[in-house]
């Protein structure tokens, strides 16, 4: 197996983000390593790490002997692990903490999303809503600085057409293939200082400069489209509906909260020197010498 061209972008660690998934097929004991055995769960557990495409070969006899040695140079290494005790160390204690926090957050996000995101959730809000979702579509011309903003305007109002004129000067990494066209959308799918221009615009208007965080905007309004049926939104509009309903229990939960903030900290933080982190060598109680 030592000469097998076939490798996968996975690493000893790579198992600590998997999240355990039940099997309906009995699990068969593959390997031992010092006595503990290995199950084909494990296996398949390991194989969803991989990305899609390396999947099915990991699936022929070829790719599971390579998971198999895989999956055994992790056990061998948690036991040398384990004997070094390294689980004491204060840097692998924090990992771990941080670790179960985040699962727990994802867990809870998972089941919120689940509460308010499902389809007829989704369907009950827009059509509560519906005014809120009209989508207008749009091209724009994005510069860092205000004098490329100028100059790029400067060519339009010359009789450049808008397109090409994205194609030419856009900092918008797609303007070279789109020409600057942003396709259909709704209020809530841009940053709030376009769309407050954009939704306030007439068809074939041209207005500029929109500032925000990527820089200075060009805008021309091509269509406006007024809400149709739920079933007619794209899933994408869809997601961005999940996305609210989900915010909107987060703000919730935020109104709840006894939330502080020391602005002075902060600051003092912020203008600081960094800690490089804790000694790689700080044991925690190691109840002495073993």
């Amino acid at each position: 197996m030592r000469g097998s061209k076939i490798q996968w972008k996975v690493g000893i660690l790579g198992m600590l983000s998997v999240m355990m998934i039940a099997g309906g097929v009995q699990a068969e004991i593959v390997a031992k390593v010092n006595g503990i055995e290995i199950s084909s769960d494990r296996i398949d557990k390991w194989i969803q790490t991989l990305p899609p495409q390396e999947r099915q070969r990991a699936k022929t006899s070829q790719g599971m002997q390579i998971v198999l040695q895989q999956v055994i140079a992790e056990e061998v290494m948690y036991h040398e692990a384990q004997r070094n005790h390294i689980n004491r160390l204060t840097s692998v204690l924090d990992k771990i903490e941080q670790t179960r926090r985040q699962v727990m957050v994802g867990e809870m996000a998972k089941q919120m999303l689940h509460e308010q995101g499902g389809i007829e959730a989704v369907r009950t809000h827009y059509n509560a809503h519906k005014q809120d979702y009209t989508r207008v579509q749009a091209s724009h011309i994005l510069t860092e600085t205000m004098q490329a903003f100028e100059e790029a305007k400067a060519m339009l109002d010359q009789g450049m057409d808008f397109a090409a004129l994205a194609k030419k000067v856009s900092k918008d990494p797609s303007a070279a293939s789109t020409g600057g066209d942003l396709g259909l959308f709704t209020r809530q799918m841009m940053v709030q200082e376009f769309s407050d221009a954009a939704f306030s615009m007439k068809v074939n208007e041209v207005k500029g400069p929109v500032k925000t965080q990527y820089g200075y905007h060009l805008i021309k309004l091509v269509d406006i489209q007024l809400p149709g049926d739920f079933d007619s939104l794209e899933e994408k509009e869809r997601q961005v509906i999940r996305r609210e309903l989900f915010q909107k229990q987060l703000d919730t939960l935020h109104a709840n909260a006894d939330i502080q903030i020391f602005n002075d900290a902060v600051s003092e933080y912020m203008s600081g020197p960094k800690p490089f982190g804790a000694n790689e060598m700080d044991f925690e109680d190691t109840s002495h010498n073993e």
